[in-house]
């Protein structure tokens, strides 16, 4: 369900700014889908209103669909991110594969990357890790990630 607090995009990486959740029929949601990617809309100009189910479904363009923007949509695939799944467990060191469905972090298995990966894993808890950490991770075993 589309939630007006919450930062949307296109399914085509469109910038979304929700205008309102509650307009009547079957489309309720209601936002300016804007033209950031320099290709050319169907409105004709820079920006367009188009209306959506409250799941965020466009009837007539899939690649408008909505789909929320995560923490994750400034990150790189293959960026050396942290994770684990519970706040006890100890960070595992990993390479980002993207976004899941679900809106968490995954990663590539095993400590590959998008050039040797055949699996990934979803994850509860990500983060990038910082210069600090990634200088300590070369002192310490330099050939063990693709840096």
């Amino acid at each position: 369900m589309i939630d007006i607090t919450k930062k949307y995009r296109t399914r085509a990486g469109h910038a979304v700014r929700i205008l309102c959740t509650d307009a009547g029929g079957k489309e309720p949601v209601v936002a300016i889908i804007t033209d950031d990617k320099n290709t050319t809309l169907r409105f004709g100009n820079d920006e367009g209103i188009s209306r959506f189910s409250i799941q965020g479904v466009h009837k007539s363009t899939p690649e408008f669909n909505l789909v929320e923007v995560t923490e994750y949509d400034s990150w790189k695939i293959d960026d050396l991110i942290k994770v684990r799944n519970t706040n006890i467990e100890q960070w595992e060191y990993r390479h980002f594969a993207g976004a899941a469905v679900n809106g968490r972090a995954s990663a590539w298995n095993n400590g590959t990357t998008s050039l040797t990966a055949n699996a990934r894993t979803t994850w509860e808890h990500a983060e990038l890790v910082t210069l600090e950490e990634l200088e300590m991770l070369k002192k310490r075993n330099a050939s063990k990630f693709m840096l």
